[in-house]
């Protein structure tokens, strides 16, 4: 099993490996190392943040597996012990009754409220997009699953990121899956460059930012992607160069504060992508 922990990097070994037995038609093993993950048990951590989140990412992978497989009835009953053994799992309470939908295993009732909010099925949403099943897993439990089930969440109140960090070498497909996520929420995508908001002009930089965030309030609602985030607002501790962009950092981080809402509330205004 220790082959199987996150490493330093925080990168996760046994993805890899599922990954290599899934390309080559071995779904038992590939399923079986994300059981020792999950039930992996480790007395002397057992609150580890870094540990409880890596099961939960192979739980979520688990049922990914399962769902793309045709297997429902199993990635309910899975779905199902989770909730039972980790109620605060509210990404699995969403989970289990989109199962239950497609198996058609709900009450009248249910069924009339999953019509009026007019449900989203997840199936064939990420076609195109192969590999990176760990930030596909992430990206449904934490920003797809909250927006199509809002009810669940407000009940839970459970908040929405107001954005999330992609990074990775050039050409890793950051701005790719960004597009694809617009897509699968239907929102507006726009997409940024640092020399975008770039003017001659002191603190011009300034009006460009909030002139870029009224019209994504605009065309909301938007998915807006940063590239380069680190160049849009460098450090702002007096070093040579970095106090010139000390307002358009407070420009960034007053829109950033008000750019996205409480999770589960209508009326959301947009999805902060820095990468």
């Amino acid at each position: 099993m220790k082959d199987l922990k996150p490493s330093e990097a925080g990168d996760y070994p046994w993805a890899r490996k599922v990954q290599r037995y899934i390309a080559t038609g071995q779904k038992a093993r590939a399923l079986h190392i994300l059981e020792r993950v999950i039930e992996f048990d480790m007395p002397l951590f057992p609150e580890d943040v870094a540990i409880q989140e890596d099961r939960r990412l192979a739980w979520l992978y688990r049922i990914d597996l399962l769902r793309e497989w045709g297997r429902l009835s199993e990635a309910l009953a899975w779905t199902c012990l989770e909730c039972e053994l980790n109620p605060e799992n509210i990404a699995a309470q969403a989970l289990k009754e989109r199962l239950k939908t497609s198996l058609h295993l709900r009450s009248e009732v249910q069924k009339d409220l999953q019509h009026k909010r007019k449900q989203k099925s997840n199936k064939g949403v990420w076609q195109g997009v192969a590999g990176m099943r760990e930030i596909k897993a992430i990206l449904e439990r934490d920003i797809i699953i909250p927006l199509q089930e809002p009810e669940l969440y407000r009940r839970f109140k459970v908040h929405l990121p107001r954005g999330v960090l992609l990074y990775g070498p050039p050409g890793c497909g950051k701005t790719f899956i960004a597009r694809k996520l617009a897509g699968i929420l239907k929102f507006s995508f726009m997409e940024r460059k640092p020399f975008d908001l770039g003017s001659v002009y002191v603190h011009g930089g300034q009006l460009k930012i909030r002139e870029l965030f009224d019209e994504a309030k605009g065309k909301s609602p938007t998915l807006l992607f940063l590239d380069e985030f680190d160049a849009f607002v460098p450090k702002r501790n007096g070093d040579t160069g970095s106090h010139h962009f000390r307002s358009e950092v407070d420009e960034f981080l007053v829109q950033l504060n008000d750019c996205c809402p409480e999770a589960g509330q209508d009326g959301q205004k947009d999805i902060y992508w820095p990468t």
